[in-house]
């Protein structure tokens, strides 16, 4: 299974500051813009919208308009939305949209940010998309400090190698969830009842685990645990674990490893000493585990 991608910006998008307004009770104001301004005097963030209404310690906002600039430049827009100035919370509502300057984009319906602890949530749908891929659930955490986020359940995760793929080689993860992002560890996790395909082929696991390159965003490894099964054409391989190598496009089969290869209608069980060898694949003695090419 080739799988070589971008993961560049699926924390990103939630990696932004959003500034919190400052207005006195009882304002009301249409058509409102505020600025703020980093040490050297460049611009750092930006908000618009067309009503601003203080009640108390919240202020309701409608037709929100964000801003941050810096390193990234991020935009949010949401239909309306509300400010605790005593909590230090910010809460998003009606078509949330997350952009950054590369073309990445989160959509939900609402979203919350507690600064005080860093968190942004939400219990919605949550699409996180960019040029060559594409990840939903249902409910984000997202720890923007941590540089971490994890979609909470129903994941629905699409890849492309890079962007000229054909359809065909796009590779589609789906679990139960959680799947969590780790950008400092450049790893991407996927729990509960996995299933990643691509093509003809079709891997099955408990968990799945992605190794990425933190220069490049490329996929190096995928590890899969937990009662593996791999089905590609004909064949079916199982084992405790698998560890596919994206360079060598190898993968290596840990802990009881079985291969099931349908030859003149019947099976071949592998690895067997005495059955004739297989030309695609290789056994190994070493505690019986199994390396075996993987498709082109």
């Amino acid at each position: 299974m080739r799988s070589e991608t971008a993961l560049a910006g699926l924390l990103g998008m939630a990696i932004m500051f959003l500034p919190i307004p400052s207005f006195a009770e009882g304002t009301q104001i249409e058509g409102f813009n505020l600025e703020g301004f980093d040490d050297a005097g460049q611009k750092s963030w930006e908000v618009n919208g067309d009503t601003a209404d203080v009640q108390g310690n919240l202020i309701k906002l409608s037709n929100i308009i964000a801003h941050s600039y810096g390193e990234n430049h991020y935009k949010v827009t949401a239909r309306t939305g509300s400010v605790d100035q005593q909590k230090n919370i910010i809460h998003l509502k009606n078509d949330v949209v997350i952009r950054d300057d590369k073309g990445s984009r989160l959509l939900t319906d609402s979203l919350d940010w507690d600064r005080k602890a860093d968190i942004i949530t939400t219990d919605e749908r949550v699409m996180i998309v960019d040029k060559t891929m594409m990840v939903t659930g249902t409910g984000m955490e997202s720890k923007p400090g941590l540089k971490q986020t994890r979609v909470g359940e129903d994941v629905k995760f699409r890849v492309k190698p890079d962007e000229s793929s054909v359809p065909q080689d796009t590779v589609i993860i789906t679990s139960e969830g959680p799947m969590t992002i780790d950008q400092i560890g450049q790893t991407a996790v996927f729990e509960q009842n996995v299933v990643m395909t691509q093509n003809d082929q079709m891997v099955k696991a408990d968990r799945v685990e992605m190794q990425f390159d933190g220069e490049t965003k490329k996929i190096t490894h995928v590890v899969c645990l937990g009662h593996v099964e791999i089905y590609q054409e004909k064949d079916t391989s199982y084992a405790d674990r698998a560890v596919y190598d994206v360079q060598t496009q190898k993968m290596m089969l840990y802990g009881r490893p079985k291969m099931v290869i349908k030859t003149e209608g019947q099976d071949v069980f592998a690895p067997d000493a005495n059955k004739p060898a297989v030309s695609d694949t290789l056994v190994t003695t070493k505690g019986h585990d199994v390396a075996a090419p993987v498709g082109n």
